[in-house]
């Protein structure tokens, strides 16, 4: 057995409407909403280029800050953040996040061959989204 491939992330969010606003609208990955529903109301997939769906949303109106597993809460936890490939620039994906709003550190690692840029979601996850140089 090998594993191919990161499949999704799933989040927990008490803030639906927010990460909706992050994930599509800024990021510009596409949002259906899950199997269980018709609306976002439950929360959302969120697509890559391919039509995989690689964000897992589910909404939630329960919080637990502790690292203890909390059934059903969204919550913090040992992940620091993950990453999602962009495609041949940084700047469109820059400008968004300027006109939401967001802040974002951005930086070149030349050893990789990457630019990346890191900008925290609504519910507090780290994301890195990397360029190629």
């Amino acid at each position: 057995m090998s594993i191919e491939k990161l499949d999704h992330v799933n989040i927990r969010s008490a803030n639906v409407e927010a990460s909706l606003q992050f994930y599509r609208d800024i990021l510009g990955l596409t949002a259906t909403p899950p199997p269980t529903c018709t609306d976002f109301s439950k929360g959302a997939y969120f697509c890559d280029g391919q039509g995989n769906a690689i964000i897992h949303l589910i909404a939630t109106t329960e919080t637990a800050n502790s690292v203890a597993r909390v059934k059903g809460a969204a919550q913090f936890g040992m992940i620091d953040h993950f990453a999602l490939r962009g495609g041949s620039t940084a700047r469109a994906l820059k400008n968004a996040l300027d006109d939401h709003g967001v802040n974002y550190d951005a930086f070149d690692v030349d050893i990789l061959q990457a630019h990346l840029v890191f900008a925290v979601d609504p519910n507090g996850i780290n994301v890195e989204i990397s360029f190629p140089l």
